[in-house]
C-alpha cells in the first residue's frame, strides 16, 4: 500500500512540475522564474520518487517473478541493466530538473553541444549498466557463491558503489576527450601556446592533453584520465577573455594537474566516501524498523558523503590551484582579474556562495594575500 502511494504521489508530483514549467515556458518572455523554480523541485522530487518505487516494485514482486520464471545469465542481465540505470538517473537527477528549469526559463544551457552531450551520457550509462549486469551475473553464477566471494563480498559492494565517480574520474575523460579538438596554435596569435612551453620548459608540469569544447561554455575543466591529464578550455571563455585572462584561467588548471588533485586525491577520497557510507548503511539504515525511514535516512545521508564531505576537501584544492597560478603566472594581480573577468562573464556575484568553489571574494582575496597586497576586493563580479 505505502509503494502505491508513493507511486501516485510522485505521478502527481511529476505531472504538476511538468505543467509548472509548461506554463512558464508558454509565456513568451520567460517570465515567472519563481514559479518554474516551484515546478523544478516538483519534477525533481517526483523522479526520485519514481526511482524509488521502481526499485520498491523491482526488488519485491518483479524480482521473485523473474527468478522464478527466467535462467540465471537472463536476471543477471535484467537486475544489472535496472540497476545501472536507476543509480545514474538517481546520480543526475537535479541535473535534469536544471535544465528542464533552464529550459522553462528560456535560457539555453549551451555550455556543451547536443551531440557532446548525448555521448556523455550515453558513454556512462551504458558501462555503468554492463558493469552491474557483471556484479550481478557474479553474484547469482552458482559456482562463484562459494566461500571466496562470501570473503570478498565486501570488497563488491565498495566497487560497485564508488563504480561511476571512478570511472568518471579516470576513463570517461579519456572516451570523451582523446580525440577531441585541439587548441589551434594560431589561437590568439599564438601566445598561448607560446607561453605554454615557457611554463612546461620552467617548471615540472605532468604531461597533458589540451582540448577545446565547442558550444558557449566560459569555464576551464582539469580531468583525470588513464595515463595523462586532461585540460579542456571552453569556447566561450576562448572568445570573451583576453589572451592574458586565458592563460591565468589555464594556469589555475594546470595547477590542480601539478597537484594531482583530479586523480592521486579525489581517488583516496571517493573510496573513503564509499567506506564511510557502507559503515552508514550497515549501522544505520540497516537498523530502521521501517523500510521508508531507511530511504529517509539514506536520503539525508548519501548528499553528505558525496557532495559535502568531498566539497570540503575541494574547496582547499581550488585555492592551491590558486596559487600554483600566481607561481606560473608570475603576477597575482592578472590571475585575480581573470576570475572577475570569468564570474562577470557566468553572472555569478562576488559574495556567491558555491560548492565546492568559495566565494569570489574569498579567492580574491586569498590571491591578493600572496602578494603581500591590501587591496580592495570590492569589484562587482
Amino acid at each position: 500500500m505505502s509503494t502505491l502511494f508513493l507511486l501516485v504521489a510522485s505521478l502527481v508530483a511529476t505531472g504538476c512540475g511538468v505543467v509548472a514549467l509548461c506554463l512558464v515556458r508558454a509565456k513568451s518572455n520567460g517570465e515567472a522564474e519563481g514559479f518554474a523554480l516551484t515546478g523544478a523541485i516538483a519534477l525533481f522530487g517526483g523522479i526520485v520518487g519514481l526511482l524509488l518505487s521502481v526499485a520498491s516494485a523491482y526488488g519485491t514482486s518483479l524480482g521473485d517473478y523473474f527468478n522464478a520464471h527466467l535462467p540465471w545469465w537472463l536476471v543477471a542481465v535484467l537486475r544489472g541493466t535496472v540497476l545501472g540505470v536507476l543509480i545514474y538517473v538517481g546520480w543526475h537527477a537535479w541535473h535534469l530538473a536544471r535544465a528542464a528549469y533552464l529550459w522553462a526559463c528560456r535560457r539555453p544551457d549551451e555550455d556543451e553541444t547536443i551531440g557532446f552531450a548525448l555521448r556523455r551520457h550515453l558513454w556512462t550509462v551504458a558501462p555503468l549498466a554492463l558493469f552491474f549486469i557483471a556484479i550481478t551475473a557474479l553474484d547469482r553464477l552458482p559456482a562463484a557463491r562459494t566461500g571466496l566471494y562470501y570473503a570478498l563480498e565486501w570488497l563488491v559492494v565498495l566497487i560497485a558503489l564508488s563504480a561511476l565517480p571512478m570511472y568518471r574520474t579516470w576513463v570517461l575523460p579519456w572516451i570523451l576527450y582523446y580525440r577531441g579538438k585541439e587548441l589551434d596554435p594560431l589561437e590568439h596569435g599564438g601566445e598561448i601556446h607560446q607561453w605554454l612551453e615557457e611554463v612546461r620548459k620552467a617548471h615540472d608540469v605532468p604531461k597533458f592533453h589540451l582540448r577545446v569544447q565547442e558550444g558557449k561554455m566560459v569555464n576551464a575543466l582539469a580531468l583525470g584520465g588513464l595515463r595523462r591529464y586532461f585540460i579542456v578550455l571552453g569556447r566561450g571563455l576562448l572568445n570573451h577573455l583576453p589572451s592574458e585572462h586565458v592563460k591565468a584561467v589555464l594556469a589555475h588548471e594546470i595547477g590542480h594537474v601539478m597537484n594531482r588533485d583530479s586523480t592521486r586525491r579525489a581517488t583516496p577520497l571517493i573510496l573513503f566516501s564509499t567506506c564511510l557510507h557502507l559503515l552508514y548503511i550497515n549501522h544505520v539504515v540497516l537498523s530502521m524498523d521501517s523500510f521508508w525511514t531507511g530511504m529517509l535516512c539514506v536520503g539525508i545521508g548519501a548528499p553528505f558523503f558525496w557532495i559535502i564531505l568531498p566539497g570540503i576537501f575541494q574547496r582547499r584544492w581550488e585555492y592551491g590551484a590558486d596559487r600554483k597560478a600566481v607561481e606560473l603566472m608570475g603576477d597575482a594581480e592578472v590571475v585575480a582579474q581573470s576570475l572577475i573577468r570569468l564570474y562577470d562573464a557566468s553572472n555569478i556575484h562576488i559574495d556567491a556562495p558555491g560548492w565546492p568553489h568559495p566565494s569570489l571574494r574569498a579567492r580574491l582575496q586569498a590571491i591578493r594575500r600572496l602578494a603581500g597586497k591590501g587591496a580592495d576586493t570590492n569589484a562587482d563580479a
